[in-house]
């Protein structure tokens, strides 16, 4: 086998060497060299955060990091916190990382791993040092939200997102016994939780000294190359790329670990109207790998309602290709039974009946305003199922799209990924849609708003955003 193999995994851009198995870029060797007790690693998506921070809790449980001493002796407990269990044991994440890491004979046997599942034969997520240079330490894994450091004292903490300011101020306390340390690791993303009081530690204005010791990575074919590897793992072409498809705006926050983002005309950066809007005369080919979807939202004011007949072929693969095929976007307010027959006529002159619809893609339940209906997803299924002609047992369940703080950001970066591979179309009558690319900023009250995630929806229920991860700057 080629040497370098053994030094290299593909799968988890993690080179091989001595003490952990690993080897690093030069600049996740300053900061596992770094002793503060207060440090910061600022850096992009998919340069090896978390990877240096697992290296780095681990080695100090151990007793192996080749750059400095141990900060305590005797069994030390740690803990990791991030925003939700969901994150922190999803495959590739910080508590497989963290795992892979530590010696199966100094742990606790009862306890296992399973990607994407998490930790088992262990109530709360812990895990018991029973062997080694640590044995009757422990090290922990908790979400923000737990109050997880309500009467502990602990001697190092690990946070693997933005924390909250609240948490920041609870950590401090819990150390104090042992002089532990704080390390935060983040990539700035326009949704996190306000920061400012983090940069004003890294950064004081005040002319004051830095509470934190601060390493700031950005991605660069240099800092994706580990030590004795003969290539990066991410060539600068493979980083322009990236750069390519994502949204300008976050580009500073993604690719440079900027504080801000950067202020654009719009949000979509890839999209452009000459390239991307033609008339489709879209018709749907039974032969094809194709799904058909409807998605709905119903609007940031009540009353109002957006909805999307998105097709795409190849869905739930690395290569799909999406076609914006019409819209349904009313000016003024309107009622659910306006709505559906809207929403059928739509289908109508598209060649489609109700039943040709694969998936149907609503929004959570909005208040009416004044004589306005309360808009739901059951009452447009009734609505749909009187315009169709169809007994309502025989209409499709109007599924909910998935959303968490950061969705709509994660689903048009998709999108706009999609642009830049010219792998989405828009048809000439999607003309506010069009419009929305163009002119939404990334503000949630931005009425362009509604109809960009009536068709974000569609995609999204037909597009795997697992499997093309790739095709977006590896968030």
């Amino acid at each position: 086998m080629d040497a370098l193999a053994t030094l290299y995994d593909v799968t988890t851009h993690t080179a091989r060497a001595p003490a952990l198995g690993l080897t690093f870029a030069p600049w996740a060797v300053e900061f596992m060299a770094d002793g503060a007790l207060r440090k910061l690693l600022r850096g992009p998506n998919q340069v090896g955060k978390t990877t240096a921070m697992a290296a780095d809790a681990v080695h100090e449980i151990e007793g192996t990091n080749p750059y400095r001493e141990r900060l305590h002796s005797g069994p030390i407990n740690v803990m990791f916190m991030s925003e939700s269990f969901e994150q922190m044991f999803a495959p590739g994440s910080v508590v497989e990382k963290v795992w892979d890491l530590l010696p199966r004979e100094h742990l606790d046997p009862s306890v296992g791993f399973v990607p994407g599942k998490g930790l088992t034969g262990t109530k709360y997520p812990t895990v018991r040092m029973v062997d080694g240079p640590n044995a009757g330490g422990s090290l922990f894994f908790r979400t923000y939200d737990q109050d997880p450091l309500k009467s502990v004292t602990i001697h190092s903490v690990y946070c693997d997102e933005p924390a909250p300011e609240r948490v920041y101020a609870e950590i401090g306390p819990r150390l104090w016994k042992h002089r532990g340390r704080l390390t935060i690791g983040f990539t700035p993303v326009p949704n996190m939780p306000p920061q400012d009081w983090l940069r004003r530690l890294v950064e004081p204005t005040d002319g004051g000294d830095p509470v934190f010791s601060e390493h700031h990575v950005t991605l660069t074919e240099e800092a994706c190359w580990p030590d004795g590897y003969a290539r990066p793992f991410y060539t600068a072409a493979d980083i322009a790329r990236f750069r390519a498809e994502t949204p300008e705006a976050q580009r500073a926050m993604r690719f440079d670990a900027a504080w801000e983002p950067l202020v654009t005309d719009r949000w979509l950066s890839a999209f452009d109207r000459d390239e991307h809007v033609k008339p489709l005369n879209w018709h749907r080919d039974p032969g094809a790998n194709e799904i058909v979807v409807v998605g709905t939202d119903h609007g940031i004011q009540p009353g109002k309602q957006a909805s999307m007949l998105v097709a795409v072929e190849n869905p739930g693969t690395e290569r799909p290709t999406v076609a914006f095929v019409d819209e349904y976007c009313p000016d003024g307010y309107s009622t659910t039974d306006q709505n559906a027959e809207g929403v059928i006529a739509m289908l109508r002159r598209n060649g489609l009946a109700y039943g040709d619809v694969d998936v149907w893609i609503g929004d959570v339940p909005a208040l009416g305003r004044k004589a306005v209906r309360r808009k739901a997803n059951a009452d447009m299924r009734r609505e749909l199922a009187r315009v169709a002609g169809i007994e309502f047992a025989r209409t499709k369940w109007i599924e909910t799209p998935n959303k968490y703080r950061s969705s709509h950001i994660t689903g048009l970066e998709v999108m706009n990924a999609l642009f830049a591979r010219g792998a989405a179309i828009v048809d000439t009558r999607c003309e506010k849609f069009a419009t929305a690319c163009e002119r939404f900023r990334g503000r949630k009250d931005d009425p362009h708003k509604d109809i960009l995630d009536a068709g974000r929806y569609g995609m999204e229920a037909a597009v795997d955003g697992r499997s093309i991860v790739r095709m977006v700057a590896r968030y």
